[in-house]
């Protein structure tokens, strides 16, 4: 199953290539830049781009105190903290949590408190001004 996905995100990132490049020598220069591997740093501009601004509105909060101090201790040591934090998570929530054609909805509150503190999480979160990708086209 894992290399299912690993195909799949490999032809999904090279067919992205040919769509999102101008021409397709542009995509064919982009690929072998990406195969010769020469390097293999993360860019600054990547990691910035990535930012937990919630640890911000946990350290204001009374509860969350000594999580968000943990939190800012890994941020001042691990190069790229919130990247590899994502990544983290979201190999996690693949992984090991069902999908939606593997569970059976089933109402409670905890799980009505779990949508509405997300919902708003997201709306706190994604506040700021977002380019529309395809404005281009």
């Amino acid at each position: 199953m894992v290399f299912q996905w690993i195909v799949t995100f490999t032809l999904v990132d090279l067919l992205w290539l040919i769509f999102r490049a101008d021409s397709l020598s542009q995509a064919a220069d982009l690929f072998k830049r990406m195969m010769s591997m020469d390097s293999l740093s993360v860019s600054q501009g990547l990691i910035d781009s990535v930012t937990l601004t919630e640890i911000i509105i946990l350290e204001t909060s009374g509860a969350f105190k000594y999580i968000a101090a943990g939190l800012q201790y890994l941020y001042n040591r691990i190069y790229g903290f919130n990247l590899w934090a994502i990544l983290f998570i979201a190999f996690f929530i693949v992984l090991n949590l069902k999908n939606t054609k593997e569970i059976t909805y089933k109402r409670s509150f905890l799980r009505s408190l779990a949508i509405a503190i997300m919902l708003v999480w997201s709306m706190v979160s994604f506040t700021g001004v977002v380019t529309y990708i395809y404005a281009g086209f």
